[in-house]
């Protein structure tokens, strides 16, 4: 599971030192700062990202998002912002509310005909909402003081 940690970036769970191979030599890397012990082509200094087990949000499909961002916004103009996740019973009406959205796309109607957005756009957004309240609820028994 992926934790906030992950996404905001801290390097491993105690944010201690790395030490990475970079060619022939080898560089001690702090969440805080890197130091630097390669040069590399043209006696020019060689910087650090630490960043190969991070999340990836350049692989979310740009459209597709763009049609959960339209979705999302319709929600918010007709309801509220965040109102999602004040819904009563959430978990159970979301799913109920992604597998209509799923069915209707199944039998040939691409988009709601209230908003016009896609079916699929709106089911995502259903989803979306579960898995936040999950990951949430998970996040926060991770970080719960014993």
């Amino acid at each position: 599971m992926t934790s906030r940690i992950d996404i905001i970036g801290l390097n491993g769970p105690t944010g201690d030192h790395y030490l990475e191979d970079v060619g022939d030599e080898q560089q001690h890397v702090s969440s805080s700062r890197a130091e630097i012990n390669h040069i590399g082509e043209h006696n020019k200094m060689v910087g650090v990202k630490l960043d190969e087990h991070k999340a990836r949000f350049d692989l979310i499909p740009p459209m597709a998002e763009l049609a959960v961002a339209h979705v999302l916004r319709y929600g918010a103009d007709k309801y509220a912002p965040g109102n999602w996740a004040l819904v009563e019973n959430g978990h159970e009406r979301y799913m109920a509310a992604a597998l209509r959205h799923l069915n209707a796309y199944r039998i040939g109607e691409p988009e709601d005909i209230e908003s016009g957005y896609s079916h699929l756009a709106h089911a995502i957004c259903c989803l979306l909402f579960i898995l936040e309240k999950d990951e949430s609820a998970e996040f926060t028994k991770m970080t719960e003081v014993e």
